[in-house]
């Protein structure tokens, strides 16, 4: 299954750079909801050549049919130790991060660990020339607790026809002639052109109403007529950018648009979906 590292850079403040960059791993861990699988242990290193300081926290997320992800605030759900440590250069530690929540939970429950870099001058001593950029790194990681026999079950809930309209603005030139005492006068003057382009579009919904999350990946979209269509369209991963490759969490409804396939019909589409196991 495809993991996600999810990387940000905050910048703080202006002019000469300092990069402290550190490693974070495992980026994706499933937990068991009791038992030797809901303790694991994380590792982060700093490769650099000066201290820096990381922070852990662990918060609640959930997805918008958008793709927006909500997270909640931190979870007192985990025990984590140690939560905020100092890394000397070239040093590794293990963090090891205890799911301490619901034992028997009926489906998949996401969360994000967030590994952050916290600005903190350990020198007064440093020398400072002018003004400062301090690039803090954060990771954004999984963690899944995941309850026995969890699966996905995917379907398409909903599929119609849409037009999309995009307004490009643009800035012309135009050329006016003008005639003053018997002569042609030239102006040039700009002008705003707004320029309509529609474009036809399949809107579906997929809902996961299973209780574990899936990439959509290795998928089938099969379009029909009509339930007894026997020559339906099939889409699969090569031809569902902006789907392929999309997480759907469990109980999750997310909608996808996509250009009108070739040789869609006149009249209601219906739509149905399909997961391979990956090979």
């Amino acid at each position: 299954m495809l993991k996600k590292t999810f990387i940000i850079i905050s910048l703080i403040i202006v002019c000469t750079a300092q990069v402290q960059a550190f490693n974070f791993e495992p980026i994706t861990q499933d937990y068991t909801p009791t038992g030797k699988g809901s303790n694991h242990v994380f590792h982060v290193a700093n490769p650099g050549t000066e201290k820096i300081a990381i922070k852990i926290s662990i918060r609640p997320r959930s997805l918008e049919p958008d793709g927006t992800e909500i997270q909640g605030e931190e979870s007192s759900l985990f025990m984590i130790y140690p939560r905020q440590i100092i890394l000397n250069p070239n040093e590794s530690r293990s963090i090891r991060v205890k799911w301490n929540g619901e034992p028997e939970p009926s489906a998949e429950i996401p969360f994000r660990i967030i590994a952050e870099q916290i600005p903190v001058a350990f020198s007064e001593l440093q020398p400072v020339l002018g003004g400062q950029i301090t690039l803090t790194y954060r990771y954004e990681g999984n963690i899944y607790i995941v309850p026995p026999g969890a699966k996905p079950d995917l379907s398409i809930t909903s599929i119609k026809k849409n037009i999309e309209t995009e307004v490009i603005t643009e800035t012309v030139t135009e050329t006016i002639i003008e005639i003053q005492d018997e002569e042609e006068i030239e102006t040039q003057v700009e002008k705003i052109v707004e320029t309509e382009i529609h474009t036809d579009m399949l809107v579906f919904e997929i809902e996961n109403s299973g209780t574990r999350h899936t990439l959509l990946s290795n998928i089938e979209l099969k379009l029909k007529r009509d339930e007894n269509d026997s020559d339906p369209i099939i889409l699969t991963d090569d031809k569902l950018k902006g789907v392929a490759g999309e997480n759907m969490l469990a109980g999750s409804v997310r909608v996808f648009s996509i250009p009108m396939p070739s040789g869609i019909w006149e009249g209601p589409v219906y739509g149905s979906i399909k997961q391979f196991s990956a090979k």
